[in-house]
């Protein structure tokens, strides 16, 4: 592991430029090491790269801000690779949500606070968010139901979904109306995730008494529906998040068109509310905190249509039955 000290002396202290300074603040942020100095020339060349994305964003009066995270020194091809979601083949029978009156709703829906999601976590290297987006819409409808927030194994799921492809891709589709039907979920203390394929095999104790019952399609590209459903329970998604756009987005509300709508990554809305006169979706994402609004990020709404970076696209929902 290179200390800074050693950094230093291997780029030369007369050759320290303010961009290896500022590089050196956001390893040190970070916890980032690299074990030789090309290692440290490659990261620097993709930061410098983000950070002149960042200053040329900054400087256009957007309604949301982006900085730098733990993206800023990965290439894009590393980047990719963590948008794993893979729209299913197999149909799934599934419930279909009707949209209530607008009156009807609260202003403001926020399952974090009541109590209904668990920490932000990092999927890593790995193509997995898939397994993140519908552990937590089931950890949210396990706990409304039963009154018990508990934290299920995104490995099992990583591990075991024959029909998604664990680091390579999935889909919560899947999960909901096949595979968590037939199996129960185990823990996350028991069954820890390793961001790799790994084998499925189950530990010998964890597994705990919950099974999806099926699913919910929320009616696509409809703001009203997808909003009755989020005052119910947390709703897995999918976006587009291959945009530098999205990736480097630090807070506010995110109301950019340019994210696109080819869905690639799958997320967990679990809330929406107002800010600064403009409403939006409380999105948790699996990047860790350093990502967004510590690892959340309030997506704006814009009426029906595809929505923003596609929100409005792909809404399901998991169903359970209380235990």
């Amino acid at each position: 592991m290179k200390t800074f000290a050693s950094i230093l002396l291997a780029v030369g202290a007369s050759a320290i430029q303010q961009n290896d300074l500022e590089f050196l603040n956001y390893i040190a942020q970070h916890s980032k090491s690299y074990d030789t100095i090309e290692q440290y020339n490659y990261r620097l060349s993709n930061w410098i790269t983000m950070n002149e994305f960042i200053v040329e964003e900054s400087l256009k009066g957007l309604n949301y801000k982006v900085g730098h995270n733990k993206f800023s020194d990965w290439s894009r091809a590393e980047y990719v690779s963590t948008l794993g979601y893979i729209r299913p083949q197999e149909a799934t029978e599934a419930q279909s949500m009707e949209a209530l009156n607008a009156a009807a709703l609260p202003t403001e829906v926020n399952w974090i606070t009541n109590g209904a999601v668990n920490p932000i976590q990092d999927q890593g290297q790995c193509g997995s968010c898939w397994s993140f987006s519908a552990s937590c819409a089931m950890e949210g409808i396990d706990q409304i139901t039963n009154g018990t927030l508990r934290k299920f194994a995104e490995q099992q799921l990583v591990s075991c979904v024959k029909l998604c492809f664990g680091c390579n891709g999935g889909n919560f589709n899947t999960v909901f109306g096949s595979y968590a039907k037939k199996h129960a979920l185990y823990s996350e203390d028991s069954w820890p995730y390793s961001a790799t394929n790994g084998e499925c095999t189950p530990p010998s104790s964890g597994e705990t008494n919950f099974n999806t019952s099926g699913l919910v399609t929320v009616t696509v590209e409809s703001e009203l529906a997808l909003k009755t459903q989020l005052a119910t329970q947390p709703v897995s998604i999918a976006i587009q998040a291959d945009q530098r756009v999205f990736q480097a987005y630090s807070s506010g509300v995110f109301d950019d068109d340019r994210c696109g709508t080819a869905l690639d990554h799958a997320v967990t809305l679990v809330g929406y509310g107002v800010e600064g006169g403009q409403e939006y979706y409380l999105m948790r994402n699996s990047w860790g905190s350093s990502w967004g609004e510590s690892g959340y990020m309030k997506m704006g709404m814009n009426g029906d249509g595809p929505g923003v970076c596609g929100v409005q696209m792909d809404p399901v929902a998991p169903t359970t039955t209380k235990i």
